[in-house]
């Protein structure tokens, strides 16, 4: 099975930026996303946007990148980038995949990038386990796959599924629901509305168009977030 593996780098100098670049362009899988240059606007992008490959720099203001490792939510693989070989221990310890001490050169970087692909890999592969949801007192075992999107209605969220002509009602929040459901399958789109990747097709203006012809609006919030799922 063959993916494109999306990548974030993150470095305050730009001529790091260019190496890492042209040592992407040297792997057709390998799709350059996004730059950061300190490690608050880092920590931002990858606990809201899906990044397969993430390369982390220690040394970057506001935030250095151990601070940004130890404070992701899910992590994508991370390949730490520095000039110096005293942070290895703490990039291991908190699961950096590998550290590539500067100048990266090109054989180096490609040992690097086998262990990210291996983690990248099984963390698309891994397989989504159903949720359990309470309906009218009784459990029902619901596939991921199958929800097209959850509904806030207040104490309760209402699930929309892809074989069912009715949505079914639960008696949980859709905060609470958010935690259950898988990270890299769903995306929130409005502070009501929470949404299966699978089933998106176009926004148009200020809704979401699904594969079902639904239309859902987008809060302003996350918008920005919602474009950058969109150009993936």
């Amino acid at each position: 099975m063959g993916f494109n593996y999306s990548c974030l780098i993150v470095d305050d100098e730009y001529p790091a930026h260019d190496v890492i670049k042209a040592l992407l362009k040297l792997h057709d899988n390998l799709e350059f996303s996004k730059s950061c240059y300190n490690g608050e606007d880092a920590l931002h992008e990858i606990n809201t946007k899906k990044y397969d490959i993430v390369f982390l720099d220690v040394n970057i203001p506001i935030l250095n990148g151990i601070e940004v490792l130890k404070k992701i939510n899910h992590k994508p693989a991370i390949i730490m980038t520095t000039a110096y070989t005293n942070f290895a221990f703490d990039a291991y310890e908190n699961d950096a995949v590998d550290y590539l001490q500067k100048p990266i050169s090109e054989q180096r970087f490609k040992k690097a990038l086998e262990k990210a692909l291996d983690y990248a890999q099984k963390r698309k592969l891994v397989i989504i386990e159903p949720i359990i949801l309470k309906v009218n007192g009784i459990k029902q075992k619901v596939n991921q796959e199958d929800i097209i999107y959850c509904q806030s209605m207040g104490n309760y969220t209402k699930f929309y599924l892809k074989n069912n002509t009715k949505p079914i009602l639960v008696n949980e929040t859709l905060a609470s629901q958010r935690t259950t459901l898988n990270h890299d399958l769903f995306i929130q789109i409005h502070r009501t509305c929470i949404v299966n990747r699978a089933f998106i097709v176009r926004k148009k203006e200020n809704l979401l168009i699904l594969k079902n012809e639904f239309e859902l609006p987008i809060g302003r919030k996350f918008m920005s977030l919602l474009n950058a799922e969109l150009l993936k």
